[in-house]
């Protein structure tokens, strides 16, 4: 646009052959500046001067309004161009400025280098007096527009800290410490009720060596940093005419704030501050301060600052969440663990136990063929070595058992069968469609079962029946009744499993006189 207001002068002046020379020589010399910014800028080039380019056009176009009239000079909207970029482009601080010098120098052209030997008074006054009114208008939502840009990446700064890995303490430190940076202050600091009636404070500082500290604050001290109450919050100064009260249900303020609220600001240590209350769901359960900043505040930034609370607490929230269900998650895969390490680990050690056992009552009674009870023994080490080896093999990998999950259990209780003698059978079709995790419990559940069968009870036979349908997923393990005994026992750790699963655990005696132990999971 430089290169093309340039460009147009150039050719209105060339329309006019009276003009004087050393206006031509000001235009090309312009037109070949403006030109050489062109070529730079569409290179990204980093001779590029973009902060202070909008100053230098101001001064290339005073030498032009001077030899083209002065202040009748048809060169003097050029001005407006400065004014826009420093106002769109740095804010309406350097808007401001640039308005204030384009005037001043317009004005002292026009008074030091007149065109004519008479100055026309009012067009003289008229032009600078428009130029600052309209500059000023710019500067303004050119400055709005900046801020506003400013704070969508602030949004989207906050918004990329939100990483559950990061934990919820470091999120919340590290966006508190961007909202300091964005409005350059000394510090911020959340209050707010924890669980219990006691206060947390929350401050986040460039003066501390951590950046950041979090205590537990008496209630009289509470009491003075939560004031006012909801839903007021306020700007405070110590010049009177930059406070501000805000009430955030009717987005009224007044500039009456009481000189009470100075007590927030000794017990600070603070100037001026920002304090806005923090909502959760609905309830007011703190106050958020910015304190110290260099930036003029008003009411609309305390409307961002809320704004920005309300869009990061469904993002703490989500974060709170992730941290509670990896915490579940983590606890429940150690009882897990220690269930199989029960289960598939310590078991086989305590039939060990017992065959070695007898073995040394047989030899105490004189009896010293354990050859083949020795041979038993070794082989079932060597089975129950395989199964460890299997199930630490299970622990590296993500072995899939929703198409393996029969054939494992026919394959264990083969074993199972051929180490007690208890005769074992399985009932199921071959095809179970579920999930390889919930698949490793049944399996679980299905040696456990059958361990409890062996330790329990001197039941001849055991029996497995899976049953599988569209919400649910069925288990029983039968055994014989002794002498038609009901039984009275509850298996606990089958119990653990079935409720981690969501599922219940039912034992009960059948028409068959068989103990039942029946586990029901939803699927």
């Amino acid at each position: 646009m430089r290169l093309v207001l340039a460009s147009a002068g150039l050719f209105v002046i060339m329309l006019d052959t009276t003009r004087p020379t050393a206006m031509y020589v000001a235009l090309v010399l312009y037109t070949a500046y403006s030109f050489v910014i062109y070529v730079l800028s569409i290179r990204r080039s980093a001779l590029l001067p973009q902060r202070i380019l909008h100053w230098l056009d101001l001064l290339l176009y005073m030498p032009l309004i001077a030899v083209t009239g002065s202040s009748n000079s048809m060169f003097f909207f050029f001005l407006f161009f400065s004014i826009l970029v420093a106002a769109f482009g740095w804010g309406f601080i350097e808007g401001v400025r640039m308005t204030l010098a384009a005037a001043s120098l317009f004005t002292i052209v026009g008074v030091v280098v007149p065109a004519e030997q008479t100055i026309e008074l009012s067009r003289f006054l008229l032009r600078p007096t428009s130029l600052l009114a309209l500059g000023y208008m710019i500067a303004h939502w050119g400055g709005f527009e900046v801020k506003l840009k400013s704070r969508l990446g602030l949004l989207k700064d906050i918004s990329d800290f939100s990483v559950p890995r990061f934990g919820l303490d470091p999120t919340v430190n590290r966006m508190m410490d961007r909202l300091r940076h964005f409005y350059k202050a000394d510090s911020c600091l959340a209050v707010v009720q924890i669980p219990g009636g006691t206060f947390q404070l929350r401050k986040v500082s460039a003066a501390t060596a951590s950046g950041w500290v979090v205590k537990t604050i008496p209630n009289q001290m509470a009491a003075i940093l939560l004031s006012p109450s909801p839903p007021a919050a306020l700007i405070f100064h110590k010049r009177k005419s930059k406070r501000l009260i805000y009430d955030v249900k009717t987005s009224l303020s007044s500039r009456d704030v009481p000189s009470s609220f100075a007590a927030i600001g000794n017990t600070l240590e603070a100037q001026q501050f920002m304090s806005v209350p923090i909502y959760y769901q609905g309830q007011a359960v703190g106050r958020f301060y910015v304190i110290g900043s260099t930036q003029t505040m008003d009411d609309s930034d305390i409307g961002f600052v809320l704004q920005l609370i309300e869009h990061v607490t469904p993002v703490l929230d989500n974060i709170r969440l992730v941290d509670r269900l990896a915490s579940e998650a983590a606890e429940y895969e150690r009882q897990r663990i220690a269930r199989d390490i029960h289960d598939g680990i310590i078991q086989p050690y305590i039939g060990l136990q017992l065959g070695l056992a007898a073995i040394r009552q047989k030899i105490e009674r004189g009896d010293n063929d354990v050859g083949h009870d020795v041979k038993e023994l070794t082989a079932m080490t060597v089975t129950e070595i395989e199964e460890l080896r299997h199930y630490i093999r299970g622990l590296k990998t993500s072995e899939r058992y929703d198409t393996m999950l029969v054939p494992a259990i026919r394959r264990f209780a083969a074993k199972f069968a051929a180490a007690t003698g208890i005769i074992v059978d399985v009932k199921a079709t071959e095809e179970i469609g579920i999930k390889d995790r919930l698949a490793a419990e049944i399996f679980q559940m299905v040696t456990e079962g059958f361990s409890n069968i062996r330790r329990h009870t001197h039941s001849p036979r055991a029996e497995a029946e899976l049953d599988y349908g569209q919400d649910f997923f069925v288990l029983n393990i039968k055994n014989e009744n002794e002498n038609g005994k009901r039984p009275v026992f509850h298996p606990r750790s089958l119990a653990e499993r079935a409720a981690a699963l969501g599922g219940q655990l039912e034992v009960y005696t059948d028409e068959e006189n068989q103990t039942v132990v029946s586990i029901r999971i939803p699927l």
